[in-house]
């Protein structure tokens, strides 16, 4: 099964957390550890908000283009 049939299979469908897990590792996806570092100087928040106004413009992009779009939290 290549990434792109991964991807693009289900769509549309609440699958489970096992599941979803058995997908990626068959298309060669591999967890990667969180990594959060303290923040311990000042913060642009303009520069923070234009990087988040980013990220929501190209989940937009990606949804209509019929893109999956991964959500990790």
């Amino acid at each position: 099964m290549t990434k792109q049939q991964v991807l693009t299979r289900g769509r549309g469908y609440h699958i489970s957390r096992n599941t979803a897990a058995k997908l990626l590792a068959r298309a060669s996806y591999r967890r990667r550890s969180l990594r959060k570092a303290l923040i311990t100087g000042d913060v642009d928040l303009h520069e923070r908000d234009q990087q988040f106004q980013l990220i929501a413009t190209l989940r937009r992009q990606a949804r209509a283009r019929g893109v999956p779009v991964l959500c990790v939290g």
